[in-house]
């Protein structure tokens, strides 16, 4: 049959060699990508506190009538910091959700008997 139109079909073991191949190679994407999205993340939350505790200590310095005149001033900036900082990590928090998401999808693409974490070594067969 595979003379009559010209093409072989490929063997059922290098498919599956080829999808754990891509498999590895998407999941390792995704995880750089999570990582990259976790020390954003780590590193607003840092700045969120500092923000937070700056304003707490303002806030305070102003209800005892303690701060400069531009203290309201800075609190305004303060407070339109964290709204940024919050929205942000809002953002990366629905990157993470759909980051798991897609490990599922993926996951579901190949056959049940799950994937080999060693490194597969291609064939040299076309």
């Amino acid at each position: 049959m595979a003379a009559v139109f010209g093409f072989k079909v490929r063997r059922p073991e290098r498919d599956q060699e080829t999808d754990r191949l891509r498999h590895k190679r998407l999941m390792t994407l995704i995880d750089d990508i999570a990582a990259e999205i976790d020390a954003e993340r780590t590193g607003l939350e840092g700045r969120y506190k500092v923000v937070s505790a700056d304003a707490a200590f303002l806030m305070e310095a102003i209800e005892n009538a303690e701060s400069p005149r531009h203290s309201k001033s800075r609190m305004n900036q303060l407070v339109d910091a964290n709204r940024a900082y919050s929205a942000r990590l809002s953002t990366l928090s629905r990157y993470l959700q759909m980051i798991g998401e897609l490990r599922s999808t993926i996951d579901g693409l190949l056959p049940s008997q799950g994937v080999d974490d060693a490194v597969i070594a291609p064939r040299a067969d076309p």
